[in-house]
């Protein structure tokens, strides 16, 4: 059995490319053949340049280099970016892409762990108030600018039915987002510091709100 292969039909090609040229040439529109697919073959380009095709197309430099050594006369294009030489390489290295922390409130930004962030950051409130949030929901959202220990001010979603807090109050922030709230994503900790727990909570603790005591 043989191998699979494929087969070339030189005389098809050149046919295939006079008649796109007869009949999108009238109309000014430039054919570009790509040679990718079979390496930049010199054989292939010389058909397709004696039938009238102007603009050859290829994604490596090695075949359009190699179409040039065998005479092809033709208007060459590089179909994609030229990936960088070893020289390139060892001369600029490519920079590693910066981690970007969803909450960037929670980082410390001094010593070796200034790129980590913590789970919870302590705070203090600057204004509670509430917040529409987007439809089709419409019920008020409890939330806090929290002025954080590194120095940041957030806005902190307040979880679980009522609280207690107020300005100057001291809370615990942790990460998290609200779907209906763009731009929220911190929770205030129930039942630490100065933010009472849930009222008739039947769980000790959850992520929704602690139990009061």
């Amino acid at each position: 059995m043989d191998a699979p292969r494929l087969e070339i039909d030189l005389d098809k090609i050149g046919r295939n490319a006079s008649l796109l040229r007869a009949l999108f040439g009238p109309s000014g529109i430039c054919i570009t053949a790509v040679t990718k697919a079979v390496l930049g073959d010199p054989r292939v380009a010389r058909v397709l340049v004696d039938s009238g095709i102007r603009a050859i197309g290829d994604s490596r430099i090695q075949n359009i280099r190699r179409m040039k050594a065998a005479g092809i006369q033709a208007e060459f294009t590089l179909i994609r970016s030229r990936m960088p030489s070893i020289n390139q390489l060892v001369r600029k290295c490519r920079t590693r892409p910066k981690k970007k922390v969803s909450t960037p409130g929670l980082k410390s930004g001094t010593g070796g762990k200034r790129r980590l962030a913590a789970p919870q950051r302590r705070g203090v409130c600057t204004r509670v108030y509430t917040a529409t949030p987007k439809k089709p929901n419409s019920a008020l959202r409890k939330v806090a600018r929290v002025r954080l220990t590194n120095g940041m001010e957030v806005t902190a979603y307040i979880p679980g039915e009522g609280h207690n807090l107020q300005e100057h109050s001291v809370v615990l922030v942790r990460g998290g987002r609200v779907k209906d709230l763009p731009g929220v994503r911190y929770k205030v900790v129930r039942g630490t510091l100065d933010a009472a727990g849930v009222s008739d909570r039947k769980k000790a603790r959850s992520q929704y709100g602690v139990k009061a005591r």
